[in-house]
């Protein structure tokens, strides 16, 4: 067959529109491919970013704790900062390396004191490497946290650096005394946050971006370049932003099965539609079956494409039911644990209710027996003077016998009334959190006389230290909760079996603080579990039924109703002590 320019035109401009299609087409899905990898990227990125963020936020934030500490004891010794410190140190899991106390820019105190002698007394202000920290910190008052730092104790390490104000004692504002630092193990956090394991596959920069204007401070990079056609995540760490950034070191792959099946289909339908075109053109005979060829081959093609779209579009609606289903499963817990928290008061009440019943059933019963007694020696006079026999002796006889039984009738009377009434505001105050005014020691007798029923079968004696005269505006609700939920710990756990025992509830007034202190002198709390009493469903006698939420509902309603804070001191075979402070 002779070629003809005539025939060739058409097939030509066909050829290059349908390359021009196909290539567009491979294009879409090669980008699109991209995309979906650089979004599962981002969520690795993501993933890290928060484990990063939320390591270093819940130590500063438990590291602020210890500055309150410190403003109200400006002159605490080294002792007293390891007591406190070690409990933060020992709980961050290796990931603070050490945690200081700065007397302006003077390193004044350090917990763990091993291996940080070199940096004790050592003026901050004048190393190198940390000095502008530090005399930032002091000018602006605001938190830092910079990465990474040479220590003078050696090694590296990242360090928040906390500003320490104290109320001037003339002028009562906040004046500038130093600085606390936390100092966090370098290598430690990376692996712990997941960016050393992120490294493995990939290539990270992590920096500093906090100062638009000037060169960034590298935090850590495993890249030999600048990434390219990476993604990135910004951390937010107070006044610090950091940037971390991410690409593949294989690259990005977008040649997925379906960019091939394009190109492939690309190339079959290009050059069969084209040499079909051209023997078309011509051929007049074979037109149509050579148009109905083409066509199905196109249809195929189509259907092909359009299968593996709705792949595509069956696994991202797998991927949102599942993402569904686990924040329902969060939600449903969440919902839980309140109502285990809500149902642990119920019972506690519960319990209260069954005691005092208890004990009113006892005076109720004796003035039931002798409201009977006085009637029936009103029958018998009645019946004497009815018969005309009535004498001075019957008289006083009954006079005697009714006023004994009267005198014991009100005292028995009185008992359940003192019960009953004692009961009554102690239930509505812990049925309800309603802020009123109240006398502090007659709501602290209600309390413990409400519980009494409990301590029947023991000598445990209760005293109360407070004056009469104390008047607060809060909660008494809360109050008797969490007194109502010691002294039962102090029964079940404190005096496990022991039948004798003293629980001492102080109240008093410090300045613009309140201070309530409860004691007992049982066999207190074991040093391992110390630092995990106030956790949720934590417990030493779940296998009798203890939910473990007693202790942490008093934390909750110290720090949360009360604004408050608790803390507990104890040691083994030497009872436990448990110090609220709160203000109106």
């Amino acid at each position: 067959m002779k070629l003809s320019l005539k025939h060739l035109t058409l097939p030509i401009l066909v050829f290059l529109m349908m390359t021009l299609f196909f290539f567009f087409t491979a294009r879409l899905e090669y980008t699109t491919a991209i995309s979906e990898n650089q979004q599962k990227a981002k969520d690795s990125l993501i993933n890290t970013k928060s484990a990063l963020e939320s390591l270093l936020t819940a130590h500063i934030i438990s590291a602020k704790g210890l500055i309150s500490y410190v403003q109200n004891n400006p002159n605490l010794t080294q002792k007293d900062f390891e007591a406190f410190a070690s409990g933060l140190y020992e709980s961050s899991n290796s990931i603070i390396r050490n945690m200081g106390i700065l007397k302006d820019t003077t390193l004044r105190l350090v917990y763990p004191v091993e291996g940080n002698e070199k940096a004790i007394g050592v003026d901050l202000s004048k190393v190198e490497t940390q000095k502008n920290t530090v005399l930032a910190v002091k000018k602006t008052g605001k938190m830092m946290i910079v990465a990474p730092v040479d220590l003078v104790q050696g090694g590296k390490g990242i360090v928040a650096r906390i500003p320490l104000y104290i109320l001037d004692s003339q002028t009562h504002k906040p004046v500038y005394w130093g600085q606390m630092s936390v100092v966090f193990d370098y290598d430690v956090l990376l692996k712990d946050s997941g960016l050393l394991r992120l490294g493995e596959t990939n290539y990270v920069d992590l920096f500093d971006s906090s100062n638009q204007t000037s060169s960034k401070t590298s935090i850590w990079s495993n890249k030999p370049q600048g990434v390219i056609n990476g993604v990135s995540e910004t951390i937010d760490l107070y006044q610090v932003n950091w940037t971390l950034t991410m690409s593949r070191k294989t690259g990005w792959n977008g040649l997925t099965i379906t960019f091939w099946i394009i190109i492939l289909s690309g190339i079959v339908t290009i050059l069969g539609a084209t040499y079909g075109l051209y023997m078309l053109l011509s051929s007049k005979d074979d037109l149509k079956s050579k148009v109905e060829e083409r066509t199905h081959s196109l249809k195929t093609t189509n259907e092909t494409l359009e299968l593996n779209m709705g792949e595509l579009e069956e696994s991202q609606a797998e991927l949102t039911e599942i993402n569904t289903r686990l924040q329902n499963t969060v939600e449903t817990l969440k919902e839980t644990q309140k109502q285990l928290i809500v149902s642990e008061k119920l019972a506690a009440l519960g319990e209260l209710v069954a005691g005092v019943a208890h004990e009113i059933n006892t005076p109720l019963g004796i003035s039931v027996t002798l409201s009977s007694y006085i009637q029936r020696l009103l029958v018998n006079l009645k019946s004497r003077y009815n018969q005309h026999a009535l004498s001075l002796q019957d008289i006083e006889e009954f006079l005697s016998g009714s006023n004994e039984a009267i005198s014991l009738l009100n005292i028995n009377l009185e008992r359940a009334s003192g019960l009953v009434n004692s009961f009554k505001q102690v239930a509505v105050d812990q049925s309800s959190e309603e802020k009123r005014q109240f006398f502090v020691k007659d709501a602290l007798q209600d309390i413990l006389k409400s519980i009494q029923p409990k301590f029947k079968r023991t000598d445990i004696q209760t005293l109360i230290i407070c004056d009469p005269e104390i008047i607060i505006d809060s909660y008494p609700g809360v109050i008797a909760q969490i007194i109502t939920n010691l002294a039962l710990n102090s029964l079940l756990h404190g005096f496990g079996s022991r039948l004798d025992g003293q629980i001492t509830v102080e109240f008093r007034v410090v300045g613009k603080t309140y201070e309530l202190i409860y004691s007992d002198n049982g066999i207190g709390i074991q040093e391992e579990i110390k630092d995990k009493i106030f956790n949720p469903f934590f417990s030493t006698r779940k296998h009798a039924g203890s939910t473990g939420l007693g202790l942490h509902i008093i934390h909750n309603l110290v720090t949360q109703t009360l604004k408050g804070q608790i803390r507990m001191e104890s040691t083994s075979g030497h009872g436990v002590q448990f110090l609220i402070t709160f203000a109106e």
